[in-house]
């Protein structure tokens, strides 16, 4: 009947507050089979498999709705934060004044782009690891040919467990990589759907990335929707 703070609120099923979500980044409210209504958020983090409504406004937030993210009351506003639905984002005014960073993504349901987020972190960090193991490898295998063949029992332990690390590591960016190519592979398969509206104003500073496209807004736009049109956001 109240306000959420910092509290962690799941359920299956509608999650309605009556007042509004304002976490200082520790809240989390999240409906795994259906929406989530709010009168207002701040930093907070919301997901909803089906839609997220929130009428007087979305600040400094992470939102993520299967289907739709609304908040088109007076004076609603969405500004900072990663706002991501599957089908559309709609709002009284979509950033701020002073160009306030705000990321809002539609057209591919957040679970998968979630993956895809995933899938690159662990590319970057495997990346990284077997470069630091090539480097070492060759080092003791520099060595190795300069001290005719031969190493110290631990450096030919060393040698033999880094090999072991790089072949296994190999195999796991493979098989990263794989799955990335598949993640989007299907996504360029998808219906060209998903569209993002301001009633009022869409701010510069305001980024906006409709499937695999994107838009950085550089000048104010009244009563604007964007959506994709063959390979171009209009």
């Amino acid at each position: 009947k109240g306000t959420v703070q910092k509290a962690f609120i799941e359920a299956e099923g509608d999650i309605i507050v009556h007042q509004g979500i304002s976490g200082k980044d520790e809240a989390k409210v999240e409906s795994t089979g259906g929406s989530v209504f709010a009168k207002f958020a701040q930093n907070s983090n919301i997901y909803a498999e089906r839609s997220v409504v929130i009428p007087e406004g979305i600040l400094h937030s992470k939102v993520d709705a299967g289907e739709k993210i609304y908040s088109t009351g007076r004076r609603a506003k969405i500004a900072g934060g990663v706002i991501r639905a599957g089908d559309e984002v709609n709002a009284g005014f979509l950033g701020a004044e002073g160009s306030t960073r705000t990321v809002i993504r539609v057209g591919v349901h957040p679970k998968m782009l979630q993956q895809i987020d995933d899938l690159m972190e662990a590319k970057k960090a495997l990346d990284d690891e077997l470069t630091t193991l090539k480097l070492d490898l060759k080092t003791l295998n520099t060595q190795k040919r300069n001290a005719g063949g031969k190493l110290s029992e631990d450096k030919e332990k060393l040698l033999a467990d880094l090999t072991a690390r790089d072949e296994k590591q190999s195999a796991r960016l493979a098989e990263v990589s794989g799955e990335l190519e598949e993640l989007n592979e299907y996504m360029n398969m998808l219906e060209h759907k998903g569209k993002i509206c301001a009633d009022k104003v869409a701010y510069s500073g305001v980024e906006i990335y409709i499937k695999d496209k994107d838009f950085k807004i550089r000048d104010n736009y009244n009563h604007v929707k964007f959506s994709l049109k063959g390979d171009e956001i209009n």
